[in-house]
């Protein structure tokens, strides 16, 4: 590949086809950088992905009733849905009272879904649900500073069972990725 960090098109399928490509372990983390975007390999699967470059710091917000907030270095928009029936939320008088940071996985972290349910990592909650890892750098997380437990959200798996109840007013929050 004449001087280019990233491969020609010819080189990235020629990468794919390549015996490694094929017989890397199947947990392996494969992927062949393209001119135009990533591609790896998940579960026997080719996927394309939009080539990324991570937010360079976190993003301080406090939320004050939008229904959608774009973090446009993140790639992705954070929703305010309203939580409806028997559909746990995040009561919206408290969030709105709340100084909040968006940032990425630093390792370690762990999330309660459910009040009946252990605490359990972000890695094994991201296996269970099968998203691939490379995926799994691209979902930020909402915190709330300062605070012990202070994971809110984890995109991809949902919010902390501490913060949620049914109240008359809640919400629940969706991470959307911008279309590249």
């Amino acid at each position: 590949v004449p001087d280019s960090p990233v491969m020609s098109t010819e080189a990235s399928l020629g990468a794919i086809c390549s015996n490694s490509w094929r017989s890397a372990r199947e947990d392996a983390q494969v992927c062949v950088d393209h001119p135009d975007c990533e591609i790896h390999r998940y579960r026997n699967e080719i996927q394309l992905a939009p080539k990324w470059q991570p937010a360079p710091q976190s993003a301080r917000f406090q939320w004050q009733g939008e229904p959608v907030l774009s973090f446009p270095a993140f790639g992705g928009s954070l929703k305010f849905v309203l939580a409806t029936g028997d559909e746990a939320g995040i009561e919206v008088n408290w969030l709105r009272q709340q100084a909040l940071q968006l940032d990425y996985r630093q390792g370690g972290e762990r999330i309660k879904l459910g009040p009946n349910r252990p605490h359990r990592s972000l890695k094994q909650h991201y296996q269970t649900l099968h998203v691939p890892g490379w995926q799994r750098t691209r979902l930020p997380l909402v915190w709330i500073p300062g605070q012990p437990s202070g994971l809110l959200y984890a995109a991809g798996i949902g919010s902390a069972s501490d913060y949620c109840g049914h109240a008359a007013d809640r919400v629940r929050l969706e991470w959307h990725m911008h279309k590249a």
